[in-house]
């Protein structure tokens, strides 16, 4: 199976986060992060627009913050032991834009629930499924980019 989060480092999805890199750390198992692009912090907003206007200057390294620097802060961090990220982006920004991406994630959810549904069906494992999804002849392919919706 695969483990899908709103992806931000607070509450469950911080945890669930946490519990995947302690119990399966070869991540063999997808966990992906589902979040507002709007509602991440700005250190985190600047950084991903910087790349995806083509600017090749060094790309800075930014870690999720730690949960006392959030006091009195409603922006979100990204969890960072997900596999993946996605970052939903509906053109709003700070508190208005959670719950946008929910749409776009409950569409994905049900795109890979049938995707592997389909594939149990002709005796592929899970493992097996998800890995030819993620080569480079997949019909599923996911780039790093700003979804706008």
């Amino acid at each position: 199976g695969w483990v899908i989060t709103g992806g931000t480092d607070s509450g469950v999805m911080d945890l669930v986060g946490k519990a995947m890199h302690k119990h399966d750390p070869r991540r063999t198992v997808p966990c992906i992060g589902i979040a507002p692009f709007g509602a991440c912090k700005e250190k985190w907003r600047m950084e991903l627009e910087k790349e995806e206007n083509g600017d090749t200057s060094e790309t800075m390294f930014v870690e999720a913050p730690r949960k006392e620097d959030l006091i009195g802060d409603t922006l979100a961090g990204l969890q960072q032991h997900h596999t993946h990220c996605v970052l939903v982006d509906s053109g709003d920004r700070g508190m208005t834009a959670f719950g946008k991406e929910l749409e776009f994630r409950e569409c994905f959810e049900q795109y890979i629930a049938r995707k592997l549904k389909n594939s149990a069906r002709i005796g592929d494992s899970t493992q097996d499924s998800f890995n030819k999804r993620t080569d480079s002849s997949s019909s599923l392919t996911v780039t790093p980019s700003i979804i706008d919706i």
